[in-house]
């Protein structure tokens, strides 16, 4: 486990996500105010919430007052602990290139555009993914035998359950199952 822990300890990152949503026509999230803004202006409204928040606005109070997240907003965008695989890679790769406190430009996505910041990034330690990699390592063998015992698996029908096809002659369909997509 160790091994694999450090092969891929890029995986065991993980930060504290907060973002802002701006809900735009067409995307999968609605607006607070009833009617999603148009793509074009949608961008527009979340350049200039970057630049407030840039120049010292707090995240957490422009998020509680401006994010179309019905779920993160009152929490003043908090999303909670993100790791590598748990988001589209679009948003993956733009999360896991800030540095702590830094706000992302707005980054388009089905469900919205997104203002992100991330806090905290670490790595979580050996001893924090170990049950992770514990698990993983069991799903692994598990599939390992599993597909071990079906490959020299040989199947034999009983005749006394599975009676062998009758094909009468002369009959149009002869041969035919009684049940529909099955000969």
């Amino acid at each position: 486990m160790r091994e694999a822990y450090e092969k891929d300890k890029k995986q065991y990152e993980v930060v504290q996500l907060r973002h802002i949503l701006i809900a735009y026509q067409g995307g999968s999230s609605p607006a607070k105010s009833g009617t999603p803004l148009p793509p074009a202006e949608a961008m527009k409204k979340a350049s200039a919430i970057v630049g407030r928040v840039r120049s010292g606005g707090d995240f957490a109070q422009v998020a509680t007052a401006e994010s179309d997240d019905i779920n993160s907003a009152p929490r003043g965008g908090q999303l909670g602990p993100v790791k590598r695989g748990m988001l589209p890679p679009e948003i993956e790769f733009v999360i896991f290139a800030l540095k702590d406190g830094q706000i992302s430009d707005p980054v388009r996505s089905q469900f919205g555009i997104h203002i992100f910041q991330v806090t905290g990034p670490k790595t979580q330690s050996f001893e924090e993914a170990k049950q992770g990699l514990a698990a993983q390592n069991q799903r692994q063998r598990f599939t390992e035998v599993v597909e071990g015992l079906r490959s020299k698996a040989k199947v034999d029908f009983d005749p006394k359950f599975f009676p062998p096809a009758t094909k009468p002659s002369g009959v149009p369909g002869a041969g035919m199952s009684q049940h529909p997509g099955v000969n």
